[in-house]
């Protein structure tokens, strides 16, 4: 249960932080998104207010030139979440109005930087993930040919470096949500299923295919993400090798382990923990529906629920935790409310 002694004790800090920056991983477009989802679920205006608060501080720093481009601090990851905050309905504009800058700035960034790195956080992945949004939700034609075109590119650049090893098949030491190689694929398959750059994206898939298939994660966590990925991979796209292998990945996946051994009690933020698990499982679902029975999430909310950052209010007073989306509090209790009954949040816990 998430006590409200415990939401207030976040506030608390938060409002005493003056040192956040604009982002999305710890920042104030962060703590806007949480905002404004927790007063979606609980029907709180007052959440609202404070989401709305965090998102006029953030629309008044943008027009410094100085803020970073990248997903993880800079514009692009803001434009990601007011694009999502949009497509909620928490807040009313519209969309090619409000990211009409972010889009400038970013296009420009692309068309003379040359030297950019590869990953989700400051990389062509996050600049991917940006485009691929816009270019589902901009009302304008000339936006969608330009937006196709710079996927088209980020695709081109990004293969060149498939033979440098950028996307090999080999994981960190833990779960991470970032990673890298799940994110290109999935991209990859996303894009494929708009009829955009079919050939080329085929061409990288079978590139890629003997790394994937001579490939099981050591972490079950991580063989869970892999058998995410290939069955989005394969959902749009008719790898029967890729079947093979993801029916393999499923057999050998422990979700036991991965609740009891690798995810210990203090490994639950949402950047590599119970709770970017919870929210990864949430958004393949949305991606396949036809794997929503296969992974049952209940254990996950009930695991997170258990522990004592959740169900003891003293220790929740005394917890010195960060805060921000990605590595905070805020993060694990998104990844719980974007999943779980709201009666998670009952009266005496809201």
């Amino acid at each position: 249960m998430i006590y409200k002694r415990q939401l207030k004790e976040i506030d608390k800090t938060i409002n005493n932080n003056k040192l956040l920056n604009n982002g999305l991983y710890s920042g104030k477009i962060g703590l806007s998104l949480y905002y404004y989802n927790l007063g979606d679920k609980l029907n709180n205006p007052l959440y609202e207010e404070i989401a709305g608060e965090f998102l006029d501080s953030v629309s008044y720093d943008l027009s410094e030139k100085n803020i970073p481009l990248s997903f993880d601090y800079g514009i692009a990851g803001i434009g990601f979440a007011i694009s999502y905050m949009i497509k909620q309905k928490w807040i009313d504009a519209d969309v090619d109005d409000v990211l009409s800058d972010i889009d400038d700035r970013l296009l420009q960034y692309l068309l003379h930087e040359k030297q950019i790195s590869k990953g989700l956080d400051k990389g062509m992945l996050g600049y991917m993930l940006y485009f691929y949004m816009r270019l589902n939700n901009t009302k304008i034609e000339e936006n969608s040919i330009i937006f196709k075109h710079t996927l088209i590119d980020l695709i081109n650049q990004l293969s060149l470096n498939l033979e440098n090893g950028i996307f090999e098949t080999h994981e960190s030491h833990s779960f991470k949500v970032n990673w890298s190689l799940p994110i290109f694929l999935t991209l990859l398959s996303l894009i494929h299923k708009q009829n955009i750059h079919q050939i080329k994206i085929e061409k990288i898939l079978t590139e890629l295919e003997n790394p994937i298939l001579s490939f099981m994660p050591i972490s079950h966590a991580n063989r869970l993400c892999l058998y995410l990925t290939l069955k989005c991979v394969i959902s749009v796209i008719p790898f029967s090798s890729f079947e093979t292998h993801a029916e393999m990945i499923k057999k050998n996946i422990s979700f036991e382990k991965i609740l009891n051994t690798e995810f210990e009690k203090k490994q639950i933020r949402l950047i590599d923990g119970l709770a970017g698990l919870n929210l990864l499982l949430s958004i393949y679902k949305e991606i396949i529906p036809s794997i929503a029975t296969e992974w049952n999430q209940k254990e996950i909310i009930e695991q997170l629920n258990s522990l004592p950052l959740f169900n003891d209010e003293e220790k929740t007073q005394n917890t010195n935790t960060s805060h921000g989306l990605i590595e905070g509090l805020e993060g694990i209790i998104f990844s719980i409310s974007r999943t779980a009954n709201t009666n998670i949040l009952t009266n005496e816990v809201v």
